[in-house]
């Protein structure tokens, strides 16, 4: 936590010259961090006088392939790098900044509320034999569950819920269609919605705790 606030509030001497040292020193390939190195010089062409670009180099690196996810919990310090992927946020009337944004970026509640503790996240790969999958998630606001209507064409969702296509066309009972990337709510508690289609969809839906 000392080194974070320490970073952020500027108190490290010279942050600009370590960022310019540590993206040349980069430039030449460095074995076993690669991948950082590639990602390091990115984030310096973006933000290089940004004293977040040191406290990403304290974050652990992640590479989600197709269908995996992770849970973070509050307070964990996160961002995101490249790529197309699903989030699914607990209601919150906040979002604290810690840099590479334009946007505010409020240190004193920040390095308050961040949970430093070091360890590696939990990666959470389904089982692609089955036609339906529910991740892990420990809280009650959202439960998200992978579902590959080729395998099983037609299932029913109880709302309230959230469906996102991102496979092939989707129609529920009363004809709606959702194409690919397009996205739909069931609304309705009593009784289920039917859905029928041929390729993978995502539906959120309140949480329902399920162990990892």
């Amino acid at each position: 936590m000392a080194v974070l606030s320490g970073v952020l509030r500027r108190e490290v001497i010279a942050v600009q010259e370590a960022i310019a040292a540590l993206a040349e020193r980069f430039k030449e390939p460095v074995a076993g961090f690669e991948r950082e190195a590639h990602w390091l010089q990115k984030i310096v062409d973006q933000y290089p006088d940004d004293p977040a670009v040191l406290v990403a180099l304290l974050l652990n690196l992640v590479e989600l392939e197709p269908g995996e996810a992770l849970f973070l919990g509050a307070g964990n310090l996160h961002s995101y790098l490249a790529g197309t992927g699903i989030e699914v946020m607990a209601n919150s009337d906040n979002v604290i900044r810690a840099g590479l944004t334009i946007k505010k970026v409020d240190i004193p509640t920040l390095v308050d509320v961040a949970d430093t503790t070091a360890g590696l996240p939990l990666v959470q790969r389904p089982d692609n034999a089955s036609h339906q999958w529910t991740y892990h998630s420990p809280v009650a606001e959202f439960t998200l569950t992978r579902i590959d209507l080729s395998i099983e064409p037609e299932i029913s969702v109880v709302g309230p819920a959230t469906v996102l296509s991102i496979g092939g066309l989707v129609v529920d009972d009363a004809g709606v269609r959702l194409s690919r990337g397009q996205a739909g709510g069931v609304a309705g508690r009593e009784g289920a919605v039917r859905l029928r289609g041929d390729g993978f969809i995502f539906v959120t839906t309140v949480g329902v705790n399920t162990e990892p």
